[in-house]
């Protein structure tokens, strides 16, 4: 997906929340997607650098002090080579402070495999932040996700919630525009079917990783884990 003017509006969002520092890997080498007067005006700079602005550049700026990229192919440089359907190799984990999914995950049909390769790789204390598609993003990969789908993993898994948005966004190059939304499990359940409109919706989710994990929580969904409990409550009451 790489890093468009709406995503670089959230990473800018979240430079309070202190999560930039340190080494970040980024899941596929990341192109950005933004001209250098939005740049400049997004991170208040004025420079005479290329109008080409790089992924490495952008990380920097955030915060980072250092900046690699994994992929499963070689063909655009990344630093690491490896298909995310398989588990990482002992000399990647616990390596890095910040592992950023610009649009990986989609494309990587071992989704548990992934996320749990993910965890392996960060420190304890790292974020990880995903920017993946959820409605309307049909055959761009082999998934559309549910923001359920990250926070139940992660939340059951130990991590923190820092930030989880959802927008809903453009895809017209002549006027491009944006609506985001806080997103919290349950507000949303009334637009599950059929209750969103025409344009795409991405994700937006920042969690921190707080334990080392042994063993990995496949979790059951939260809205039928919220019906179990209400169900056996009532019948406990009735008992």
């Amino acid at each position: 997906m790489g890093i468009s003017k709406i995503t670089a509006y959230l990473f800018n969002d979240a430079i309070k929340d202190n999560i930039f520092f340190g080494s970040i890997l980024q899941l596929g080498k990341q192109d950005v997607y933004l001209d250098r007067n939005i740049y400049n005006k997004i991170f208040n700079q004025v420079n005479n650098k290329a109008i080409e602005i790089k992924a490495e550049e952008f990380f920097f700026n955030l915060g980072f002090c250092e900046v690699s990229s994994l992929d499963a192919s070689g063909f655009e440089g990344a630093d690491y080579i490896h298909d995310l359907n398989q588990k990482i190799p002992a000399s990647l984990e616990e390596k890095f402070d910040c592992i950023f999914d610009g649009g990986t995950l989609e494309h990587v049909f071992n989704f548990p495999q992934a996320l749990q390769n993910i965890d392996r790789m960060l420190k304890i204390g790292g974020h990880v932040i995903h920017n993946l598609p959820s409605n309307n993003h049909l055959d761009h990969g082999f998934y559309m996700f549910s923001p359920c789908a990250l926070w139940d993993y992660y939340v059951a898994n130990g991590y923190e919630i820092v930030k989880f948005y959802l927008y809903e966004y453009s895809i017209n190059p002549s006027r491009l525009w944006a609506t985001v939304y806080e997103y919290r499990p349950g507000e949303i359940d009334h637009l599950s079917i059929g209750g969103w409109k025409k344009h795409p919706i991405s994700i937006w989710f920042v969690a921190k990783k707080s334990h080392a994990n042994v063993t990995y929580i496949m979790p059951q969904q939260g809205y039928y884990q919220k019906i179990w409990k209400t169900e056996h409550e009532k019948s406990s009451t009735e008992l």
